[in-house]
């Protein structure tokens, strides 16, 4: 069955006029490395700990600047955000088409708030918290193009993205040497980091959705000490999320993947049954822009696993469709969601003040490719300095988490916890 709002009712969730307050009882594990009677034991510990959660209500009006306006992904965003808030139709060979969000988390997706009768109960994502709704957006932006946008859409044309920037000591490293190679109008701090750098100093939240290097660590260290959230890097539309979840199948099922990896290390790594300590895997990707083709993408994967007595087993996909459309969602999910994670603050039991998230967006990493706590954007800098910038990327000791189903259950557990609801875990006692 499904329902459009629901309403919470427990003695650990407050609904006052302006905000949402609830206490959340986080059951997780610790472990740790003991001498026990002469031999060392892996020890686990569960542990329970108390939080307090406070969600500001009030959803702000919200404006969005696009950078390249004018390309697939900004164009094809605002004209569809226009044509949903229009309700806009149109005829094609096969049937009248209505304006849609399918392909977005928030507005396209459900969660499981229960059950009635015997029977499993869903909601929208979006009647979880509070959050604007895409028809309020104000699009801004611009374009090295003077296209107007509607020519725009029907272009459809890719661009390139930036290219990789060395991250260097003296220039880039650093808060200082980074503001400093500012001033001198340094050629290698990049347009998208200039970008970033003015949002951050404008306390506007920054996604970059490219794969190139923006946040180098001098960014990541203006982002933190002015407390403004940047996400990223790069969206995570067709190929990646499959590769996601078709490796965490594989890995989870106790087969050994052997092509295929990168963004799927986490994965691949916490399963020592399958996998010797530092064993890694064949990998080639192959990326062609053909320009009859435009914005019609065409993934063909090939996925080689290790099964039963040395077997060999693949598995081959054909995917077609067209990128900005499977990019537009991930962007409004992205706005929404960083907006939605400026509202909430969160306090362990004996912390004594509230804290927002950490202003490196990893709560974001459902959306996007690389996360930003598992990208590798310091390898230029020598031995000495890397540890240290890897350290102010996230809080020390933040796992990496790439596989898709965990992702996505992070989010949705973090906000079920601002409202008091248990973390959805699929065991469903009461009909055992």
């Amino acid at each position: 069955m499904f329902i459009e709002s629901f309403k919470v009712e427990s003695p650990n969730v407050k609904y006052k006029n302006n905000e949402i307050q609830s206490v959340y009882n986080y059951e997780t594990t610790e472990l740790v490395h003991e001498n026990r009677n002469g031999t060392y034991q892996w020890v686990v510990k569960p542990k329970t700990v108390k939080y307090e959660f406070k969600t500001d209500t009030h959803v702000p009006k919200l404006g969005v600047i696009l950078v390249g306006w004018g390309g697939n992904n900004g164009s094809t965003l605002t004209g569809g955000t226009i044509a949903n808030k229009e309700v806009i139709s149109w005829a094609t060979k096969d049937k009248v088409e209505q304006a849609t969000y399918f392909g977005s988390l928030t507005q396209a997706s459900t969660i499981r708030v229960g059950s009635y009768n015997g029977e499993e109960i869903y909601a929208p994502f979006k009647s979880l918290l509070p959050m604007v709704k895409p028809e309020d957006i104000v699009f801004g932006g611009w374009d090295i193009s003077d296209m107007n946008l509607a020519d725009a859409m029907a272009r459809a044309k890719t661009a390139n993205t930036g290219r990789y920037n060395n991250v260097i000591v003296g220039l880039n490293d650093t808060l200082e040497s980074l503001l400093a190679s500012l001033e001198k109008n340094e050629s290698e701090i990049s347009p998208s980091t200039l970008y970033a750098i003015a949002c951050v100093l404008e306390n506007v939240p920054f996604i970059n959705g490219s794969p190139q290097n923006t946040f180098v660590p001098g960014l990541i260290d203006l982002a933190i000490q002015r407390k403004c959230l940047i996400g990223g890097d790069d969206f995570k539309s067709g190929q990646t999320k499959m590769k996601s979840i078709l490796v965490d199948f594989l890995v989870g099922t106790g087969i050994k993947e052997i092509s295929k990896s990168n963004v799927v290390d986490d994965m691949v790594s916490r399963n020592g049954i399958l996998y010797e300590p530092g064993e890694h895997h064949d990998h080639v990707v192959v990326i062609k822009y053909v320009p009859y083709v435009g914005d019609s993408k065409r993934d063909m994967d090939e996925y080689t696993s290790e099964i039963f007595m040395g077997g060999k087993n693949t598995i081959v996909l054909h995917n077609t469709c067209e990128d900005s459309l499977l990019v537009a969602p991930i962007i409004l999910d992205l706005v929404l969601l960083a907006e939605l994670s400026t509202r909430i603050q969160f306090m362990a039991e004996g912390e004594g003040k509230f804290n927002s998230f950490h202003h490196v967006a990893t709560i974001l990493s459902y959306l996007t490719k690389a996360p930003l706590l598992n990208h590798v954007m310091h390898e230029e800098i020598i031995a000495s300095k890397k540890d240290d910038c890897w350290q102010k990327q996230v809080p020390p000791g933040t796992p990496v988490v790439n596989a898709l189903s965990k992702q996505r259950a992070m989010l949705e557990n973090i906000l079920r916890a601002c409202i008091g609801l248990a973390s959805e875990n699929n065991m469903i006692l009461e009909y055992k």
